[in-house]
């Protein structure tokens, strides 16, 4: 099993769970992969400490234009990471993947700028971590044939949250929301 969150924090949104619930589904999943989508703050924040402590890492996905601050009011939500903070999770040896380059819905997109979001996002984050990156989590979940097909050429991994290609993971909303 694999389960999938995007933020850590007290803040409200769908999207986000508080450190008692995350630390909670840790316990209560303890032979779950832990995956981390977007690159937010709370993740560096609250997840690492947390995750730390019950001896466990993660994946995290990132989004190298959230990284510089180009992020569509739509995921303003919450804060993100800034390059300089990469190194914490290196440090703690946890395995760094593609979330694309600009986080958009690749089945949209033609095939040429498809190509582009999966092969800057891995190039760049290869040279910011000085690690291989063999991961991919689809914007959005969005994945197609050719999508998955084109992914695979950069990826040995790919991940998807609700269609039936790539592995799938089990994405945790904030339970206290609905």
């Amino acid at each position: 099993m694999i389960l999938c969150f995007h933020e850590i924090s007290y803040e409200k949104n769908e999207y986000i769970v508080s450190p008692e619930q995350f630390r909670y589904l840790i316990k209560k999943f303890p032979n779950a992969q832990i995956h981390f989508d977007d690159g937010r703050a709370g993740v560096l924040r609250y997840g690492l400490p947390i995750l730390k402590a019950l001896n466990k890492k993660a994946t995290l996905f990132l989004v190298p234009s959230f990284l510089f601050g180009n992020v569509p009011k739509s995921e303003l939500y919450s804060s993100f990471l800034k390059i300089d903070d990469i190194k914490y999770f290196l440090k703690e040896n946890w395995e760094i993947g593609s979330h694309s380059y600009n986080h958009q819905n690749l089945t949209t997109l033609p095939r040429e700028l498809i190509i582009e979001e999966l092969q800057l996002s891995k190039e760049f984050l290869q040279n910011i971590t000085h690690r291989k990156v063999i991961s991919f989590a689809f914007p959005f979940g969005a994945v197609n044939e050719e999508v998955l097909s084109l992914a695979k050429k950069f990826y040995k991994f790919t991940y998807a949250l609700d269609k039936p290609f790539g592995i799938k993971r089990k994405l945790i909303l904030n339970t206290s929301t609905s």
